[in-house]
Order: structure tokens, then sequence, then C-alpha cells
């Protein structure tokens, strides 16, 4: 984090939530996951800085195709910032596998950051294509070529 935002993290949740001087991720989830104002508070801190970031990232970059890997575009209100919306479809159980493969969380605290999303049915209405990624690698792969090849058209 840069030092400003730290600054203002620290300030909003206290000292608690740092280890050895640095902002401690899992214990900082601990404290906004399950508290709807705190996890408001952060993200009135971060979403900013990461919306002037990337907007400043997209201005450098003067042609092809940029893709935003971004889990909670919708729910920042973001959909504007991009020409097309691409939505993953994932079942709830896959999703919780490989976020705790990746970041070795309980499944509890994954439920909650999967609930704090928007519900998929909404999200859908938002949605130029759909990644249905139920199946298996490699029929996710098509899904992804063939997405990007309508696209470029």
């Amino acid at each position: 984090f840069f030092s400003p935002i730290r600054r203002m993290i620290v300030r909003a949740f206290g000292e608690d939530i740092l280890t050895d001087k640095k902002i401690d991720r899992k214990k900082l989830a601990a404290c906004v996951f399950g508290e709807p104002q705190a996890l408001k508070t952060l993200e009135g801190i971060l979403h900013p800085m990461v919306k002037a970031l990337t907007k400043a990232r997209l201005k450098k970059i003067k042609a092809g195709m940029i893709v935003i890997d971004a889990p909670l575009l919708l729910e920042a209100g973001w959909e504007n910032m991009v020409d097309v919306v691409v939505v993953v479809r994932a079942g709830q159980a896959s999703q919780v596998k490989r976020i705790r493969r990746r970041m070795g969380l309980k499944k509890e605290d994954i439920l909650k950051r999967i609930r704090r999303q928007m519900p998929l049915k909404d999200k859908l209405k938002y949605a130029d294509f759909v990644i249905d990624n139920r199946g298996c690698r490699a029929d996710t792969y098509r899904q992804v070529k063939n997405i990007f090849g309508q696209i470029q058209q």
C-alpha cells in the first residue's frame, strides 16, 4: 500500500491489524467481513485509489485489448469504465475450493466473502458474455477463446 493509504487504513481499523508494521490482510479481513459498515469504510478508502490507478494505467495504453480482472467491478459501479462485461459462472463448491487453495481461508470466511458479492442472477443482467466455469479447463478455455474472438470482431 502507499503510505497515505496505509495510514488511512490503520487510522480506521487500529494498529491491531498490523504485523511487523505491515497491514496483515488476514487480520484486516477479520475486521471487515461480517461487518458491513467496516467493509464500506475499507472500500471507501481503497476503491477510489484503485479506480484512479486503473484509469492512469489505461491512459498509458495506446492500442489493443485490455482485460480488467475486477471481481467487484459491478459492486463498485465501474461498469462504465469498460466496453464489455464478462461474468464467470462457477458453482459455490468450486469457488470455495479454489479460494481455499489460493488463500488458505476457512470455509466460513470464504462464504462471508462470497455473500458480500452481488448475486450471480444480478450480475448476469450486466453481462455481455458469460463463461460457465463449472466444467473442465478445456471447456473454459474454449469459451474464453470464443469470447475473445467475438470481441475482436
